[in-house]
Formats: structure tokens, sequence, C-alpha cells
């Protein structure tokens, strides 16, 4: 095959071209479409329509004792991992980048060290002996959960004659959820240490500023305790259906049912946190399940069927805390701000006592741009379909793929906002600057001299932060489109009092839309018993 073959051959089949022989990579617009975002919501294991839930369980198991009472009931061991991805990484990083450079020199005209940079040091309370500190970091976020699923079904008021009856359903997992949000850091100059002197709260990296005790909210754990873990229960679904048919070679039922939230809710005291179900969200579901027959070797009993299983949610709005950016300004929820002109005017009174203190005393940003807010998540949207091949022996494997999606979260402001805090200007003393950013670029930061007037003590009200100015939507968990591939083998003994089933299977979730969808891998096993 010539390689202008083999290039059309790759464009039909995967829909691009193969990557050229410099091994240049570059990110789309998909890898950066989400950025500096505060909040990730990762759909919970062992809900409606997921492979682990259904492979070799469904409609037939509690009609697999002939003289049961026709209900079944499994157990599910399941656990999963994500995979780090630079889509993952640039989500919760601003400007779309996986590495940041973090420097101290100060942004005016005469400063030789005006480097290119990401982040200003300052803002992040580093004070060095040479004001030259500079570092690079990234993010490492990692999440794992491991659990026990539990799942009843029952049928009841069943017509025998006409094989339908309606069908009641209870589960909820048992989930340990621990993520990790690493922060890489490489120290390009120390500054010659910190300077002590230079506020109230003074450290010496960018690992230290993000675990600084003034920081209520959007922390980042390092050392021994960098990881974080919740157990409980996932949330419970609670369902109650019709068996529309239920005889060869087709079935269909349909049903609605309750969500109810067992598991955690978010407070944003850490980034990444872990969150068990759907945050503490009452949700509403129907669904509808439908299989039929497409091959059957009667001589050898082997039977290959198509199953499908459609499953949606609208959850309600739940109060929770969420930290949010400023418009159009990425990570600007660290920068310092004074609460209120109360504070501005503190420090201006020490400029004849404290210089230094005058210039950086503030309020961290972050415990101002931390809010309870109302998150509504909407509609979700669950799909699963498989090939279900069976022997008269009892084996029986199973592959397909998995659809999900849900809409982009609405988040509002619990209480209004009161406008009070404004950002502070980089020369400190009480005078303000609405329009800085969190990089301290020279042509935004200028000098306190340059606009003296709009920054100044008595302008305080003139730049407070409004209600309009914050960005809610990076609070927000966006729309997510995600794909799963699924396989599983299993054994059924159905020829037995209380027949049985095992199965053990595996998937791999991935997304292609944008950045707001982790990668990872599940496993799982389980076992069933009919009676």
């Amino acid at each position: 095959m010539n390689k202008k073959m083999f290039l059309y051959l790759s464009i039909i089949t995967f829909g691009t071209a193969p990557a050229k022989a410099d091994n240049c990579s570059r990110n789309d617009s998909c890898d950066t479409e989400i950025t500096s975002r505060t909040y990730l919501s990762v759909r919970p294991l062992f809900q409606s329509a997921s492979p682990e839930l259904i492979t070799g369980f469904r409609e037939d198991r509690p009609q697999a004792s002939e003289d049961g009472i026709k209900g079944a009931f499994q157990a599910v061991l399941f656990g999963s991992a994500s995979l780090l991805s630079d889509k993952m990484q640039r989500y919760f990083t601003p400007f779309g980048k996986i590495e940041l450079i973090v420097d101290e020199s100060a942004p005016n005209t005469n400063a030789p060290n005006n480097v290119p940079r990401d982040l200003l040091a300052t803002n992040f309370n580093i004070f060095t002996q040479k004001q030259n500190f500079r570092s690079k970091i990234s993010f490492e976020p990692e999440r794992t959960e491991f659990g026990l699923g539990l799942h009843y079904r029952q049928s009841f008021c069943r017509n025998e004659e006409k094989n339908r009856g309606f069908f009641f359903s209870a589960s909820t997992p048992i989930t340990h959820v621990k993520t990790e949000f690493k922060l890489i850091e490489k120290v390009l100059n120390t500054g010659d240490g910190v300077n002590k002197a230079a506020n109230n709260v003074v450290v010496a990296n960018m690992k230290e500023a993000f675990n600084q005790e003034d920081w209520h909210f959007g922390r980042i754990p390092s050392g021994c305790n960098s990881s974080q873990s919740k157990t409980g229960l996932a949330d419970m679904e609670l369902k109650i259906g019709m068996e529309w048919a239920d005889r060869e070679p087709c079935h269909i039922e349909s049903y609605m049912g309750l969500m109810v939230p067992t598991g955690n809710r978010p407070n944003a005291r850490y980034l990444f946190e872990p969150v068990i179900g759907h945050g503490k969200h009452v949700g509403f579901m129907t669904g509808s399940a439908f299989g039929a027959r497409i091959w059957h070797n009667e001589a050898e009993n082997r039977v290959l069927r198509a199953e499908y299983a459609m499953h949606s949610n609208y959850f309600f709005k739940a109060r929770q805390v969420r930290s949010f950016d400023l418009q159009h300004k990425p990570f600007s929820r660290y920068m310092p701000v004074y609460a209120n002109k109360q504070e501005a005017e503190q420090a201006a009174a020490l400029e004849a006592t404290n210089p230094e203190h005058a210039k950086n005393s503030s309020t961290p940003g972050i415990n101002v741009f931390t809010q309870q807010v109302d998150v509504t998540p909407g509609f979700q949207y669950n799909i699963t379909s498989a090939i279900v091949f069976t022997c008269n022996k009892g084996f029986q494997a199973e592959g397909g793929y998995n659809f999900f999606a849900h809409r982009s979260e609405c988040v509002q402001l619990a209480c209004p906002w009161v406008p009070g805090p404004a950002l502070k200007h980089f020369a400190g003393k009480g005078l303000t600057n609405p329009v800085r950013n969190i990089s301290g670029i020279l042509l935004i930061e200028d000098q306190e001299n340059t606009f003296e007037a709009e920054h100044a003590l008595d302008q305080y009200e003139n730049n407070q932060i409004q209600e309009e100015d914050l960005d809610l939507a990076s609070a927000s968990n966006p729309c997510v489109l995600s794909h799963t591939f699924f396989g599983s083998i299993g054994y059924r003994w159905d020829d037995r009092d209380y027949p049985l089933m095992t199965h053990l299977g595996g998937s791999y979730e991935f997304s292609n839309a944008n950045n707001a969808s982790i990668e990872r891998w599940t496993l799982w096993a389980k076992c069933g018993v009919s009676f």
C-alpha cells in the first residue's frame, strides 16, 4: 500500500491525517475550550445504564427462578482510576497552558528583569530578599474511585399469560473516592529566601502559597497529606416500572424514579475535592430498555442479542460553596483585594510607620470570591448499546458502547453580592486598580502616579467590584459529552433452585468534545442470585 493511499484511509477511518514525523504536538480549540475552572463534576460509577451495573444483569434475572418470587440481587465490586491528560490540566489552569511561569519582578518600567510570566508571585504572598523569585509550576489532578454496588430488582403483579407486569428496583454504591491535585514546582530562583518583613503572611514558593492558613478556600494540599478522600453511599436510585413485553424474541420496559442524595456537598476548601454522588442534588429519572434476538443457533442453543438501555435524569437546585473568577480575568480569585474601604484606609495609614506593610496589606481574594451558590445541574442523558452472546452451557459475553451527556450547570449566588471589595493596586497604600489581572503585566498595572486620580482612595467606591463583574461560569461544570467502550464475560447457572451468575468486565471512558471530562478506566467483578 503506497503512502498516499494510507493517508486517505487514515482520514476516512479516523477523521484526521497521521502525525507528522517531527512529532509536533499541538493542542486544538477543544483542548482549551474550558480553562481556569474551579469545580469539576465527575459522573459517579454504578448508575443506571452504566456498563458496570447492567452487564449480565438485566430483566431476565428475576425470571430465572421458575418457582421463585421473581426477585434478583447483585453485588458488584468496582474500581476506576483517571488518566492524566493535558486536556484535564488545562481545565484548571488559566490561559490554556500546562505550565505556568511565576515571577516576583516588579511590573515597572525601570526594572530590566521585567521578564515574561503568567503569575505575579506577590499576588500569592511570595516576597523574597532580592525580589526576583521565579519558578515553573504545573498541576496533575488524579482521581480514583472504588466501592461495592448493591442492586435489587423485584417483579410484581405479573401476568404470566401475557408475560408483562410491574417491577421495582433499588440500587446504591458504597463508594470511596480519593482525589489528588499535585502541584509540581521547579524553583528557578529562590530570591535569597523570604523577606519576613514584607507582610504579615510571607511564603517561599507556590507550594507554600497554596497551603497558607490565611486562605480558607481553593487550597492545594502537598506533602504527606496531598490526597483527600471520602467514603459513603453515593446516592440511591429508586425506580418503579412496567415490563410491557417479556418473551422471546424481544423485551421492552420503561420506568420512572427518584435519585435520593446520600453523598457529600462540595465546600470549595480544596481544588478538585472528592465528591461522592451528585453533590446533594435530588433527581427525577425516567428510562427504558429494549432487547431483541438477532441470531439463534437452535442446534447448539447459542443466542446473539442486541440490548439497549436509555436513562435520563433531571437534577434540581442545591446549595453549595464554589469559588469564581472575575470576568475576563482567569485565576483572579487568587488576587489580593481590600475587603472594604476601611481596610484600604488602614493600609494608607501604614505608609507613615510601615511602608512595606502599607504596600502589601490586603485580604486574600480567594476568601472573598468563594460564596454560597445555588447550583442547578439540570438534564443528563445516558444510553448504552450492547451485543450479548449466550450459549447453552451458561457462558455469556458482551461488548458495547455507552454515551453520556449533561448540560452545563447553572450557578447563581445564593445571596445578592454586597459591593465592598476592590482589587488592590500593586503599589498598595489604599490604592485600587480595577483592570489589573493575575499576571502583573506592566501595561495594565501602571505606576501609582500615572492615573493617580482614578486609583486614589477617594475613588474607592468607583472601583468596587460589582455583581456583574463576577464570572460565575468559572464556578460551574460545563457541558460534557463522553464515550465509553466496555466488555465483559461471565457464567450463568440457571438450572438451580436459586440461579446464580457472575461477570468480570472493564471499560474505558474518554471525550473528544472538549476538555471537561476525565479519561478513566474501570474494572468490575459481580455476582448475583435469583430467587
